[in-house]
């Protein structure tokens, strides 16, 4: 539903005359916005999730159970072997909703995998998890960070998805 007022918005503002570049940001705002429908169809989960890596579009989609509906949002995941990596903030609200009910589904393309999470706890698997974030997405990393050299501390949490027992 949020999604369709938001698109309404972003049409109307287009309509009324903004500038490429105005529509451009407001698109992006609109795609990173969390929704409740994930789509896709859900396939077996592989053996290796290593593809999520070479991903084109760099962002998968992951939802996550609410208290009255689901939570999805777009993320930055990076893979090793049979599990996927995320990284989040203490305050994001789907983290808080993954602390409560662990299982979640990834959907990248077309396909969704039933996946369970689990905080990513052990200094040396944290610091495999930066680094393969840093390796994919270094320069998104360092405009978050600004002037601050980012470092595993600065990720407070990481979550690894793997499948459900």
């Amino acid at each position: 539903m949020l999604q369709r007022i938001a698109f309404a918005i972003a049409v109307t503002v287009a309509l009324a005359g903004c500038s490429p570049k105005e529509f451009a940001e407001l698109a992006y705002m609109m795609e990173r916005w969390p929704g409740q429908r994930l789509g896709g169809t859900e396939q077996p989960v592989p053996a290796d999730f290593d593809f999520v890596n070479r991903w084109e579009h760099d962002l998968v989609q992951l939802k996550v159970s609410g208290d009255l509906l689901p939570h999805v949002v777009t993320i930055w995941a990076v893979a090793m072997g049979d599990s996927v990596y995320l990284w989040t903030a203490p305050q994001t609200g789907w983290n808080q909703r993954i602390r409560k009910r662990p299982d979640v589904w990834l959907r990248v393309g077309d396909d969704v995998y039933a996946l369970s999470a689990t905080l990513v706890g052990a200094p040396e698997q944290r610091q495999r998890v930066f680094e393969a974030f840093m390796a994919k997405y270094e320069k998104g990393i360092r405009k978050i960070f600004g002037e601050l050299e980012p470092k595993v501390e600065h990720f407070e949490i990481f979550y690894r998805l793997a499948p459900r027992s």
